[in-house]
């Protein structure tokens, strides 16, 4: 019973890291947008001050494109990381429960074994669902870059 005590929460302990993990990465990415579109705003400024000089109209279309793929890969990042949410550990039911009765150490080991199991489920459930937005903002982010190399070589 120790064995898997053991296992179980090294599980939830190691899924409770990767999750922190791309968090910390969603957080880097979302940075970058910020300052890229920091950066990007002046640059559309002077883009339509080339366009009222005789400027090609086609320029404002990626340039559009790629500021609404930065604005929606910031969307995307900001809400995976607001809806992390916490999943892990022993739950407080499990915790009361210990407390009011007089249970032995492997029915209690047997009990956190239980709760392990449901907290990892969880847990990779979580890690799923932040992986696919990080992977959305990602590519969001990457086709916004595309769309500014497009609208910058047209100039």
């Amino acid at each position: 019973m120790q064995l898997l005590y053991e296992e179980a929460k090294h599980r939830v302990d190691a899924l409770s890291e990767a999750i922190s993990e791309m968090d910390d990465r969603i957080q880097g990415i979302v940075r970058f947008n910020v300052l890229m579109l920091g950066l990007f705003v002046p640059i559309v400024s002077l883009f339509q001050e080339a366009e009222s000089l005789g400027g090609s109209p086609l320029v404002r279309l990626p340039m559009i494109a790629g500021f609404a793929s930065m604005v929606a890969s910031t969307v995307i990042g900001v809400s995976a990381y607001l809806k992390r949410g916490t999943a892990g550990g022993v739950d407080a039911e499990t915790l009361a429960g210990a407390l009011d009765f007089d249970v032995t150490g492997d029915e209690l080991k047997a009990e956190l074994v239980r709760t392990y199991r449901i907290s990892a489920a969880r847990e990779e459930e979580l890690l799923e669902r932040t992986a696919r937005r990080f992977r959305a903002s990602l590519l969001v982010l990457v086709a916004g870059l595309g769309f500014f190399l497009v609208a910058a070589t047209t100039l």
